[in-house]
């Protein structure tokens, strides 16, 4: 469990990491120093203020649609500022917030059960988050107005003008339509969402007082109670709304997996594959392959040529997401390509951070270097993965129990040819 002061460090890195207090210092040396380099001092203090500002922008962006949301008759119901690690999670007027280190995105979710006017006020929600961004850049301009020319310092240092920049940049961003993901999950953005609203049902919007319960299985999922999520999850297989239904069959897969039921996981994850869910299971198809590419390392008649087939096709359709990445790591180390895996593990391990990410990858970043007989560099990582292991799911720790048996092995035979 995290300590409040490692908390509190966590947010000031993820809203200053150390490239900006460096970019401050060299801006305040050229500043020091005058003369022409004080224009780049101003630029130099200009960029920065905007990497800062386009995160403040996505809380208000976020914080928009909660709010629109509430004026449009919905109930807030919880926001995620950010991707990566998470941070800390908490709830505040009712709404439950996470704040994840990488704050360049962001969700916000809120239901509604009220059925008169649905499509206008939900098209205020969805609306909710851009038009918070513009209001911000129009209230700056009314007080600040807009001067570009101060990028260089003239007419002297206006840190308004950044934020009016951020603001409208998160403006343009999400009004665009386009496809993006969150953990190897495919949604909309702003824009398609509204563009789609008109050929929506109306029963996909509204949430029916009953299912508000997959809120309560989510975040019993998340804290890893996962008794708890299981029975509400079971009860939500028999809701009428097709994405709450899918959802609850899809988490209750993912529960059997990480309860080391790999066999059990594999037919439920097979199951979903119903071609009457094909749309809906489309935005879960990178995680979908990750999960099945478990399954297959896991199971009794293990196939790992299907993990990697499934591993490749979760990572040509979501690269970028180191839950992802780190499904494709674990193969190419079980493979014995011992580089490439390590090529992609070791950036995912970020000693601040414990998750089922960072130990899963440390503990097959441990196994690759004793592969390599690099036993000093892998102590960190296996120390890391002791010191944490406890926190972990049911699954993490079979497989460490599994991973202590092969580095033991590994270190004997190594020992005898020593000898």
């Amino acid at each position: 469990m995290k300590n409040k002061k490692q908390v509190y460090f966590q947010l000031f890195y993820a809203f200053f990491p150390p490239y900006y207090l460096i970019g401050m210092t060299i801006a305040t040396l050229f500043l020091i120093n005058g003369g022409k380099s004080q224009s780049f001092a101003y630029m130099l203090f200009h960029i920065i203020l905007l990497f800062f500002f386009i995160k403040v922008s996505v809380i208000l962006h976020e914080c928009g649609h909660l709010i629109f949301g509430k004026i449009a008759g919905g109930k807030p119901q919880y926001t995620i500022l950010g991707v990566g690690h998470e941070i800390v999670r908490f709830k505040w007027s009712g709404v439950k917030i996470t704040v994840n280190h990488k704050l360049n995105m962001g969700l916000a979710f809120a239901t509604f059960t009220k059925k008169p006017f649905l499509k206008l006020r939900y098209l205020l929600y969805l609306s909710g988050g851009f038009l918070t961004n513009l209001m911000m850049v129009a209230l700056m301009l009314l007080l600040f107005g807009f001067h570009p020319e101060s990028i260089r310092g003239k007419g002297g240092f206006d840190p308004a003008f950044s934020f009016i920049l951020a603001n409208s940049l998160s403006f343009v961003i999400t009004i665009i339509p386009y496809h993006t993901k969150y953990r190897g999950i495919k949604l909309k953005s702003d824009g398609l969402s509204i563009i789609q609203l008109p050929f929506i049902d109306s029963e996909n919007i509204t949430v029916d007082t009953n299912d508000i319960e997959i809120l309560d299985a989510y975040d019993y999922f998340q804290d890893k109670n996962y008794e708890k999520a299981s029975e509400l999850y079971k009860k939500l297989l028999n809701s009428k709304q097709d994405m709450v239904r899918l959802q609850a069959a899809f988490n209750l897969a993912c529960i059997e997996l990480n309860n080391v039921q790999p066999e059990q996981a594999f037919a439920s994850f097979q199951a979903l594959k119903n071609p009457e869910d094909t749309k809906y299971l489309d935005n879960y198809n990178s995680v979908w392959n990750s999960n099945v590419t478990w399954c297959y390392l896991l199971m009794e008649n293990r196939d790992l040529e299907k993990a990697e087939e499934h591993a490749k096709m979760a990572f040509e359709a979501a690269p970028s997401v180191p839950q992802i990445q780190h499904t494709k790591g674990v193969v190419l180390i079980e493979k014995g390509d011992w580089e490439e895996g390590l090529k992609i593990l070791k950036p995912l391990v970020d000693f601040e951070f414990a998750n089922d990410v960072t130990i899963t990858s440390a503990m097959y970043v441990c196994y690759g270097l004793y592969q390599q007989n690099k036993f000093k560099s892998a102590r960190r990582y296996y120390d890391f993965v002791v010191k944490h292991i406890s926190e972990t799911t049911p699954l993490d720790r079979y497989i460490w129990d599994h991973m202590i048996d092969r580095l033991k092995a590994i270190a004997e035979e190594k020992r005898a040819l020593g000898e």
